[in-house]
């Protein structure tokens, strides 16, 4: 004998909702084919009954029996409704419910911080959303999407390359509230970032690293946007500090700075800082170093007063000195110096008998040479007074024993100086005979012969000057 058995399946509700679409979303929202379906079971189910409650239970649309879900439309913010679907079968199965909840919420508002969308490269004015942070965030920035670190905070960094041009760029906020499927709700806005650019600073000075004491140019040739205000800025420092420049500050675009003579051995190193800014606040630096060298100091001792022909000796003492120039300048061209090795320390420098009747002054001059180039200049003055003319006169030349002479003296110290300032030696048959300007001296002979007796007059000025007349 032979009996069968039938065992039939149980009803299976299944809703399904299309990708497209989101159990949560923006009022007014209808639910209908397009939204939901139910899943077909043809061995499990034969007859397919929906209806759609309200948050209170309330059945508000159905029952409706078919595989073609209601349609139902939500036209308000912050409402709730649950889909039912009851699936039964002909063979007394136990029915099975499936459901779906949908609601609806507020539509969404993009709002961020506009107080600071304008700055200088590079710029990152980290705009914040005001908007509720609950919602979807989605930043574009010239129609290319960012994600921020913290999609409420805009980090995103603008740049500008160009030093004289301003560059803008579109910033555009996304919220979304709801599902993520076709039917989300969403709001826009959209503003521009502008991003002034950056100006470049840079300056020329006309000469640069050179000698105390010195003045120079500097020529701005900084590249910025012509279109806004530029202040320039200039700050002069020097290092080691007690040498300032003048000025330590300027405002013009081309300032001209000069720096103070420098004798102290050690150069100054003076830091030269530009800073340009424009009307935007935009502002850049550059700094140069101008060296300027110091001077070495000239000087030396030399013998001042004196009768030619005398050749003197000066003493140098200049300092941080590597090369010497000697020359001599007299006050009258016609009797030159001779100087011997110009370009040594100590040279030797010979000075003419002055047959004038005045003074001749030389100017002896020292230029010294550093290093670096650098010179100083000194001078010194030497006299060299005339040879006096000694020469004087006798009463008589010859006679007899005991024979009386007067010499007169009519010497000439020049000079526009008088005799009186003259120091006289008379001397007869090399003896000298205490006297004055004049002598007045008794000759004898008590032989039998003729005798000569030589006179010598030997006369120096006050400046040591000599000469001598017989």
């Amino acid at each position: 004998d032979t009996m069968y058995i039938t065992i039939h399946p149980d009803p299976l509700a299944e809703i399904n909702i299309d990708t497209n679409y989101a159990t949560t979303n923006c009022a007014p929202f209808t639910i209908d084919p397009n939204v939901i379906s139910a899943g077909i079971y043809l061995n499990a189910n034969d007859t397919y009954t929906w209806y759609i409650e309200d948050t209170n239970g309330v059945i508000i649309v159905g029952p409706i029996t078919g595989t073609i879900p209601p349609t139902h439309t939500m036209p308000n913010d912050a409402d709730a409704v649950t889909v039912y679907l009851i699936a039964t079968n002909n063979d007394s199965c136990t029915a099975d419910t499936a459901s779906m909840v949908f609601i609806t919420v507020g539509d969404p508002v993009a709002l961020f911080d506009t107080t600071n969308l304008n700055g200088c490269h590079p710029f990152q004015p980290n705009i914040n959303s005001l908007s509720d942070p609950g919602l979807i965030h989605e930043w574009f920035i010239d129609g290319t999407i960012y994600t921020p670190t913290d999609p409420l905070i805009l980090d995103y960094l603008f740049t500008n390359t160009s030093n004289t041009n301003i560059q803008t760029y579109q910033v555009q906020l996304v919220v979304q509230a709801g599902g993520s499927g076709g039917l989300p709700c969403t709001d826009t806005i959209i503003n521009t970032v502008t991003v002034y650019p950056k100006p470049f600073a840079d300056f020329n000075p006309t000469i640069g690293n050179q000698c105390a004491p010195a003045c120079d140019d500097l020529i701005d040739a900084s590249i910025y946007n012509t279109s806004a205000t530029i202040i320039w800025n200039w700050t002069i420092t020097g290092t080691p500090n007690g040498l300032p420049a003048t000025p330590t500050t300027s405002n013009s675009q081309d300032p001209n700075i000069c720096f103070p003579d420098n004798q102290s051995g050690t150069d100054v190193d003076y830091n030269i800082e530009l800073i340009i800014e424009d009307t935007y606040g935009c502002k850049d630096t550059a700094i140069q170093n101008i060296i300027i060298y110091t001077r070495p100091i000239a000087n030396f001792s030399i013998v001042d007063t004196g009768c030619g022909e005398i050749t003197y000796t000066p003493i140098d003492s200049s300092q941080n000195a590597v090369v010497w120039n000697w020359t001599s300048t007299p006050s009258n061209p016609i009797f030159p110096a001779t100087i011997v090795d110009p370009w040594m320390p100590t040279p030797a420098i010979t000075f003419p008998e002055n047959t004038t009747n005045t003074a001749i002054i030389y100017t002896i001059q020292l230029e010294v040479t550093s290093v670096d180039s650098c010179t100083d200049t000194t001078t010194q003055t030497v006299t060299i007074y005339p040879t006096p003319e000694v020469t004087f006169t006798a009463s008589d030349t010859s006679g007899c024993d005991s024979l009386q002479i007067l010499f007169t003296n009519n010497s000439d110290p020049f000079n526009g100086e008088n005799i009186s300032s003259m120091t006289f030696e008379w001397i007869i048959d090399g003896t000298p005979i205490p006297a004055g300007t004049n002598l007045t001296h008794i000759f004898t002979n008590s032989g039998v012969a003729s005798i000569i007796y030589e006179v010598i007059l030997n006369g120096w000025t006050s400046h040591g000057c000599t000469d001598s007349d017989t």
